[in-house]
């Protein structure tokens, strides 16, 4: 099974572990190129999985303060959910992380 998440990951699962697996492109005989998904972390649970795809998504990015790393942490996981949606109940449960920084 694979979950298109956005333009650059999806989600993947075999009977052994979640997959996030990032896109990528690569040339063909044909001297045209194909883009392909390859698996960069490994997880054992489906949520390990979203957590680790929001993560990675946020260090990759080129957010420059708090808050706006905190605005596009909402959008990845808005894009998990919507993507996850169809197939996997999907409930967000605020973190400390997020009351504590919002009080201040």
């Amino acid at each position: 099974m694979q979950i298109i998440i956005d333009d650059k990951y999806a989600l993947a699962a075999d009977r052994y572990c979640w997959m996030i697996r990032e896109k990528r492109t690569r040339k063909t005989e044909d001297g045209g190129r194909e883009d392909y998904y390859k698996s960069v972390m490994w997880f054992g649970t489906v949520e390990g999985a979203i957590k680790g795809l929001t993560e990675l998504a946020l260090r990759t990015s080129n957010v420059s303060t708090l808050a706006e790393s905190l605005n596009y942490n909402k959008h990845v996981l808005a894009s998990i959910v919507t993507a996850l949606s169809p197939n996997i109940k999907v409930v967000v449960k605020d973190t400390d992380l997020i009351k504590n920084i919002s009080k201040r």
